[in-house]
């Protein structure tokens, strides 16, 4: 716990540098530490973190991770943007792709493709047998994808989403998800026992 507060007085020196240079918002500079701050083989969930950031600074909109697995957003994060008027910006909604529902444990990627890392070692292993979970859940006829999208859109203070696509297909269908039906909350309150904090040090 002191290097998450280690962490904490250097996210201060950041704030002081971004207000020096004038582009300071909640996202730190638009440096990654929205979700999860890696300290010395530690990690410590940013969700509090980003709460003070938010009540601080007043931004219009601010960025996070929701899905299934990372749900540290609706714990701090969000009320704090409901009670100060701030949009909230959701990335990743599929996990860097786990959440699709495509991955295998023997998965591969091409060289340099960030996610040899992300997913290396043990990781893509146990991601799989967490999806394999959550798609337990899963209702009759709906994708995986849709699943997750419909996850982060239930939550009222998700003002957007930001999900990849690779495939026309996949613009067809997330679009296809704004149609503004959220889950039903007993499955979203089912989908909470998905929640994940890692244990290892993702890049």
């Amino acid at each position: 716990r002191h290097r998450c507060l280690e962490t904490a007085l250097l996210f201060d020196r950041i704030g002081q540098l971004g207000e020096a240079v004038g582009e300071f918002d909640a996202t730190g500079i638009k440096l990654k530490a929205l979700c999860q701050t890696r300290v010395g083989g530690w990690l410590c969930q940013g969700g509090f973190r980003q709460r003070v950031l938010v009540e601080q600074r007043r931004p219009a909109k601010t960025q996070f991770w929701l899905d299934p697995f990372d749900q540290d957003a609706a714990d701090e994060l969000f009320p704090a943007c409901r009670e100060l008027g701030v949009a909230v910006i959701v990335r990743v909604p599929f996990d860097e792709g786990s959440l699709t529902g495509t991955f295998t444990p023997d998965q591969t990627w091409p060289e340099g493709d960030f996610r040899n890392v992300y997913f290396g070692g043990r990781k893509l292993g146990e991601t799989c047998r967490r999806v394999d979970a959550v798609r337990e859940d899963l209702p009759d006829g709906m994708p995986m994808p849709e699943l997750a999208l419909r996850y982060v859109l239930s939550h009222q203070d998700v003002t957007t989403v930001i999900p990849g696509m690779r495939r026309p297909r996949h613009v067809e269908a997330n679009l296809a998800v704004s149609d503004g039906v959220p889950l039903p909350r007993p499955l979203v309150d089912r989908l909470a026992r998905h929640r994940w904090d890692r244990g290892y040090v993702l890049p």
